[in-house]
Protein backbone atom coordinates (compact mmCIF):
# COMPACT_ATOMS: atom_id res chain seq x y z
CA UNK A 1 0.00 0.00 0.00
CA UNK A 2 2.91 2.37 0.73
CA UNK A 3 4.34 1.70 -2.72
CA UNK A 4 1.00 2.54 -4.36
CA UNK A 5 0.70 5.70 -2.27
CA UNK A 6 4.24 6.74 -3.18
CA UNK A 7 3.49 6.12 -6.86
CA UNK A 8 0.38 8.28 -6.86
CA UNK A 9 2.06 11.02 -4.85
CA UNK A 10 4.94 11.08 -7.32
CA UNK A 11 2.70 11.07 -10.39
CA UNK A 12 0.14 13.62 -9.28
CA UNK A 13 1.21 15.62 -6.24
CA UNK A 14 4.80 16.46 -7.17
CA UNK A 15 3.90 17.74 -10.63
CA UNK A 16 5.42 14.99 -12.71
CA UNK A 17 4.01 16.11 -16.04
CA UNK A 18 5.26 17.12 -19.45
CA UNK A 19 6.94 20.50 -19.84
CA UNK A 20 6.47 22.13 -23.24
CA UNK A 21 8.54 25.15 -24.34
CA UNK A 22 9.77 25.93 -20.82
CA UNK A 23 13.45 25.33 -21.57
CA UNK A 24 15.96 28.19 -21.55
CA UNK A 25 19.24 28.59 -23.42
CA UNK A 26 21.03 27.93 -20.13
CA UNK A 27 19.25 24.55 -19.87
CA UNK A 28 20.51 23.35 -23.27
CA UNK A 29 24.16 24.49 -23.15
CA UNK A 30 25.28 20.88 -22.81
CA UNK A 31 23.84 20.07 -26.26
CA UNK A 32 26.46 22.20 -28.01
CA UNK A 33 29.20 21.67 -25.43
CA UNK A 34 29.19 17.84 -25.59
CA UNK A 35 30.36 17.72 -29.22
CA UNK A 36 32.66 20.73 -28.75
CA UNK A 37 30.64 23.20 -30.83
CA UNK A 38 30.39 25.70 -27.95
CA UNK A 39 27.40 27.17 -26.14
CA UNK A 40 28.19 30.71 -27.28
CA UNK A 41 26.52 29.87 -30.63
CA UNK A 42 23.10 29.40 -29.06
CA UNK A 43 20.69 32.13 -30.13
CA UNK A 44 17.46 30.66 -28.79
CA UNK A 45 15.54 27.53 -27.91
CA UNK A 46 12.74 27.52 -30.47
CA UNK A 47 10.93 24.47 -29.09
CA UNK A 48 11.33 22.02 -26.25
CA UNK A 49 9.51 19.03 -24.88
CA UNK A 50 10.33 17.21 -21.64
CA UNK A 51 8.00 14.34 -20.84
CA UNK A 52 6.92 13.22 -17.42
CA UNK A 53 9.26 10.65 -15.85
CA UNK A 54 8.14 7.17 -14.96
CA UNK A 55 9.38 5.65 -11.73
CA UNK A 56 11.99 3.78 -13.79
CA UNK A 57 13.16 6.94 -15.53
CA UNK A 58 11.48 6.35 -18.89
CA UNK A 59 11.22 9.67 -20.72
CA UNK A 60 11.36 11.57 -23.99
CA UNK A 61 13.07 14.95 -24.12
CA UNK A 62 13.67 16.97 -27.28
CA UNK A 63 15.01 20.44 -28.06
CA UNK A 64 15.16 22.61 -31.18
CA UNK A 65 17.98 25.13 -30.90
CA UNK A 66 18.73 28.02 -33.27
CA UNK A 67 22.44 28.79 -33.49
CA UNK A 68 24.40 31.66 -34.98
CA UNK A 69 26.37 29.41 -37.33
CA UNK A 70 27.51 25.85 -37.88
CA UNK A 71 29.51 24.96 -40.95
CA UNK A 72 29.65 21.60 -42.68
CA UNK A 73 33.45 21.73 -42.34
CA UNK A 74 33.10 21.53 -38.53
CA UNK A 75 31.14 18.30 -38.83
CA UNK A 76 33.62 16.29 -40.91
CA UNK A 77 35.47 14.45 -38.11
CA UNK A 78 34.30 10.85 -38.62
CA UNK A 79 35.25 10.01 -35.03
CA UNK A 80 32.42 12.26 -33.83
CA UNK A 81 29.99 13.00 -36.64
CA UNK A 82 28.08 10.83 -39.09
CA UNK A 83 25.95 12.12 -41.92
CA UNK A 84 22.36 10.88 -41.75
CA UNK A 85 22.58 8.99 -45.02
CA UNK A 86 25.69 7.10 -43.82
CA UNK A 87 24.24 5.55 -40.64
CA UNK A 88 25.03 1.98 -39.70
CA UNK A 89 25.48 -0.29 -36.70
CA UNK A 90 24.88 0.98 -33.19
CA UNK A 91 24.35 4.59 -34.29
CA UNK A 92 21.64 3.50 -36.73
CA UNK A 93 19.92 1.57 -33.91
CA UNK A 94 19.97 4.66 -31.70
CA UNK A 95 18.64 6.93 -34.43
CA UNK A 96 15.93 4.36 -35.23
CA UNK A 97 14.89 4.47 -31.54
CA UNK A 98 14.66 8.26 -31.71
CA UNK A 99 12.66 8.11 -34.94
CA UNK A 100 10.27 5.61 -33.39
CA UNK A 101 9.40 7.82 -30.40
CA UNK A 102 9.97 11.40 -31.46
CA UNK A 103 7.13 11.89 -33.90
CA UNK A 104 4.05 12.59 -31.88
CA UNK A 105 1.60 15.45 -31.66
CA UNK A 106 3.83 17.13 -29.06
CA UNK A 107 6.95 17.26 -31.26
CA UNK A 108 5.92 18.11 -34.84
CA UNK A 109 8.93 20.44 -35.20
CA UNK A 110 11.56 17.67 -34.96
CA UNK A 111 12.99 16.59 -38.35
CA UNK A 112 11.15 13.63 -39.83
CA UNK A 113 12.79 10.26 -40.46
CA UNK A 114 13.45 11.04 -44.13
CA UNK A 115 15.31 14.25 -43.23
CA UNK A 116 17.22 12.64 -40.34
CA UNK A 117 18.40 9.88 -42.68
CA UNK A 118 19.52 12.31 -45.39
CA UNK A 119 22.70 14.18 -46.28
CA UNK A 120 21.21 17.32 -44.68
CA UNK A 121 21.72 16.11 -41.10
CA UNK A 122 24.89 15.32 -39.15
CA UNK A 123 24.58 13.12 -36.08
CA UNK A 124 26.57 12.96 -32.84
CA UNK A 125 25.85 10.23 -30.32
CA UNK A 126 26.43 10.91 -26.65
CA UNK A 127 25.09 7.52 -25.58
CA UNK A 128 23.12 4.56 -26.85
CA UNK A 129 22.26 1.76 -24.43
CA UNK A 130 20.96 -1.70 -25.23
CA UNK A 131 18.97 -4.31 -23.40
CA UNK A 132 19.67 -7.63 -25.06
CA UNK A 133 19.79 -6.75 -28.78
CA UNK A 134 17.47 -3.75 -28.68
CA UNK A 135 18.37 -0.11 -28.15
CA UNK A 136 16.40 1.11 -25.14
CA UNK A 137 18.03 4.46 -24.42
CA UNK A 138 19.70 7.13 -26.54
CA UNK A 139 21.03 10.68 -26.24
CA UNK A 140 21.68 11.99 -29.72
CA UNK A 141 22.42 15.40 -31.26
CA UNK A 142 21.29 16.22 -34.79
CA UNK A 143 22.69 19.22 -36.68
CA UNK A 144 21.24 20.75 -39.83
CA UNK A 145 24.00 23.16 -40.88
CA UNK A 146 22.04 24.62 -43.81
CA UNK A 147 19.64 26.18 -41.28
CA UNK A 148 22.05 26.54 -38.31
CA UNK A 149 19.71 24.28 -36.35
CA UNK A 150 20.58 21.77 -33.64
CA UNK A 151 18.13 19.16 -32.40
CA UNK A 152 18.58 16.97 -29.35
CA UNK A 153 16.69 13.85 -28.30
CA UNK A 154 16.98 11.88 -25.08
CA UNK A 155 14.90 8.73 -24.88
CA UNK A 156 14.66 5.94 -22.34
CA UNK A 157 12.06 3.29 -22.93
Amino acid sequence: MLVALAFFAYQFYFGNKAEINNTTTNDVRFVLNWPGLGEERIQSVLNSYESARSLTGDHLDAYEIQTSSISIEELQDINYWTRGDKLNGILKEGVDLVNMFIHSDMIPWFPDKKTVNSNQIYIYSWSILFHNKRATSAKIIFVKPSENMVYYASIKS
